[in-house]
């Protein structure tokens, strides 16, 4: 994207226009025009860009790497709260942190990235994205907050990554059409109606009989499963395919896809699939991966245990 415009700075008067909720405890905010519309950001401890509201009339929106020469690395609390008319976001790899309700009340949401370095999610930050389709969660996130993902009844599939150790409450709340989802066992922290429930008017929280954690035996995904009479389907390592059967060719599936990560080429694996991938449980893939499998394949074929 090319940058038009640098700025000036804004006095503190402008505060009273902006986000009062914001995460940094910023003196002055700066505006820069890119592109026809108005970026409105503030400087961290570290001179980086902390985007606090986008100004224009827009529905899709490239983040540049860099406004007036500073990285772009955060998205400020209730950056774009309740902005209906918000359909796709494309945010850079520079970016580290989005904060509380950053995207909360976008109901035309249907298309944002996750960018590989993410490291922090704010609560409730997707909150009642109610077009938000999918979602694939990168970054080395340890926690999916509380509310994050609340009321986005259209998310359908949810794939999050192997950093990941807690999933806060009501992370996934209400997501009525998510009718299954993969959990590795690097999660170790459910938090309540975390995964699978949503309210009724009448008889409060329930949890969703159609809905299925797909997860390794006896992980603590499966006790979350068997905690809240959820469905549970069994991941079985090396069983790339699906089919029950470990061989040669569930290697050659994960080598393929080892080549696609080492080349940032599009990946083709569902989040189940990844978890199947990881036999040596590095919580990554990996050609050593592929080389358990081919053990694994020739263990079966010998009957050996």
């Amino acid at each position: 994207m090319k940058q038009k415009i640098t700025t000036g700075i804004i006095t503190v008067l402008l505060m009273s226009v902006l986000p009062i909720n914001s995460v940094y405890a910023a003196e002055s905010y700066n505006m820069a025009d890119i592109d026809g519309y108005t970026a409105v950001y503030f400087l961290d401890e570290n001179s980086d860009a902390v985007v606090t509201e986008i100004r224009g009339d827009f529905s899709e929106i490239n983040i540049p790497r860099q406004i007036d020469g500073h990285n772009v690395t955060g998205i400020d609390r209730y950056a774009f709260f309740e902005n209906t008319q918000l359909v796709s976001v494309s945010l850079p790899d520079t970016v580290q942190t989005i904060g509380d309700y950053a995207f909360s009340g976008c109901l035309s949401l249907e298309n944002i990235n996750i960018p590989e370095n993410l490291s922090s999610l704010g609560k409730a930050c997707f909150m009642s994205c109610i077009s938000l389709g999918s979602i694939a969660i990168n970054g080395n996130l340890k926690e999916i907050p509380e509310n994050c993902f609340a009321s986005c009844t259209k998310l359908s599939y949810a794939d999050i990554p192997f950093s990941v150790t807690d999933i806060g409450e009501k992370a996934f709340f209400g997501c009525t059409s998510l009718g299954d989802i993969a959990l590795h066992s690097n999660i170790t922290s459910f938090a309540d109606s975390c995964i699978g429930a949503y309210s009724d008017a009448r008889s409060g929280i329930i949890y969703k009989k159609d809905f299925t954690i797909m997860a390794e035996k006896n992980s603590p995904a499966e006790n979350y499963a068997s905690e809240h009479s959820l469905s549970f389907r069994e991941i079985i390592k090396g069983d790339i395919n699906g089919d029950s059967i470990i061989d040669s060719g569930d290697a050659s599936s994960i080598l393929a896809e080892y080549s696609k990560l080492s080349t940032k080429s599009p990946l083709t694996f569902r989040s189940w699939q990844k978890i199947a991938a990881d036999t040596d449980n590095n919580f990554s893939i990996n050609s050593s991966d592929a080389s358990e499998v081919l053990k694994m394949y020739a263990l079966n074929q010998t009957g050996s245990n």
